[in-house]
């Protein structure tokens, strides 16, 4: 690969098509390594640094450089530490060590952080996230898949399409939120002070101040302590709130960034390219983005048409004692085509998303099979 070095660099602004390696170094110069054959610009103004590249990056900087992704079609890693990062979209997945402050608007994939010590703030996470943060703030909002965290203070107002798992000291704002698709269990270091509203499609079991409460069926409604702050969860599954806080921090292993295993990633990366055979595959960029708006298109009209039946049923008879699954429906990026029996009024699409929707058990059989029915007459 070939290498550029940079002085006096504050700020790195990073657009890639392929995977990003970041990792935080001793030195005071910035480092650049990228493929030779790859279309690669780098645009220096100031102290900010500007790169964009078709292929693979190798990025080594300083930990107070301030980085900042702008649009990563594959996966990210973010080795060792840095004081802040700035994600606003990456399609693969993301991974980040450690980090003082951290600000992520799109993943498509899944996320995983070592170690927030200040804030962060978490929009739209279309897999999995798993973190750990010891500062004094985690802002969360939309997650695709299952939440796992820890965090001193907690704010806020999203959905959840899998399992959400909390150990968090107390709520930040006056008013909370949290819907989830599947289980949902908040452990709580301490006594709250919250009014609690919870409904759930399953059990509700609460163990706070020494008292244990359980109830199904219907909304568990309680105030703790003063009541100022108010949290209002519901869940596919079970809820659990309780004051049984976790003893350790989220467990994480991460990429070694040490200069022989830097180099060592180098030869891998340089080993993918030499398997292209020497074909320029980056004009089919252009294509595959075109197929995945098509494929995006037809998968939210899937969707729309699950929803309206859902909302049909929901008139009628109501999902999962009272749950209302259609506000839960995962938004996906992508859908697969399976040859399955083909009826006139269900597209594959829609088929594919009962199905996965039946899998993650935010439906039942007797659901799915009322879906198919509204989807055939609608």
């Amino acid at each position: 690969m070939e290498k550029k070095n940079f002085r006096g660099i504050d700020e790195v602004r990073i657009t890639s098509w392929k995977n990003v390696y970041i990792r935080s170094w001793d030195r005071e110069d910035s480092e650049i390594r990228y493929s030779q054959s790859s279309d690669f610009e780098d645009r220096l103004e100031g102290s900010c640094l500007s790169i964009f590249s078709k292929r693979n990056l190798l990025i080594s900087i300083p930990a107070t450089v301030k980085v900042v992704i702008q649009s990563v079609s594959g996966n990210c890693e973010i080795l060792n530490g840095f004081q802040e990062v700035v994600i606003n979209k990456v399609d693969g997945n993301l991974e980040i060590e450690q980090t003082n402050s951290v600000s992520v608007d799109k993943v498509g994939g899944n996320v995983r952080v070592g170690k927030i010590k200040d804030n962060g703030h978490f929009v739209n996470i279309g897999g999995n996230i798993k973190l750990n943060s010891g500062g004094s703030l985690l802002q969360l909002e939309h997650v695709g898949g299952n939440l796992t965290a820890t965090s001193e203070q907690l704010a806020i107002n999203g959905k959840v399409g899998g399992n959400a798992k909390l150990n968090i000291k107390s709520l930040l704002d006056q008013e909370s939120k949290l819907f989830a698709g599947g289980n949902l269990k908040l452990s709580f270091s301490g006594s709250p002070d919250m009014e609690l509203i919870a409904s759930s499609g399953g059990l509700i079991k609460v163990e706070l101040n020494g008292e244990v409460e359980k109830t199904s069926g219907k909304i568990f409604k309680r105030t703790f302590g003063t009541g100022l702050k108010k949290l209002e969860v519901r869940a596919g599954g079970n809820i659990k709130i309780s004051s049984e806080a976790w003893d350790e921090e989220l467990e994480m292993n991460f990429m070694e960034s040490s200069e022989s295993h830097w180099d060592d990633l180098e030869r891998q990366v340089e080993m993918r390219v030499e398997n292209d055979f020497g074909i320029n595959f980056t004009g089919l960029f252009d294509l595959e983005r075109q197929i995945g708006n098509e494929v995006q298109s037809r998968t939210r009209k899937a969707e729309e048409r699950i929803q309206q039946a859902m909302e049909k049923i929901n008139r009628k008879v109501g999902f999962s004692n009272g749950f209302n699954v259609s506000e839960d429906l995962p938004n996906q990026g992508s859908s697969s085509v399976t040859n399955q029996k083909q009826s006139t009024g269900v597209s594959d699409e829609e088929r594919m998303l009962i199905l996965k929707m039946l899998q993650e058990k935010k439906i039942t059989a007797e659901e799915a099979d009322r879906l198919l029915e509204a989807l055939e007459l609608s």
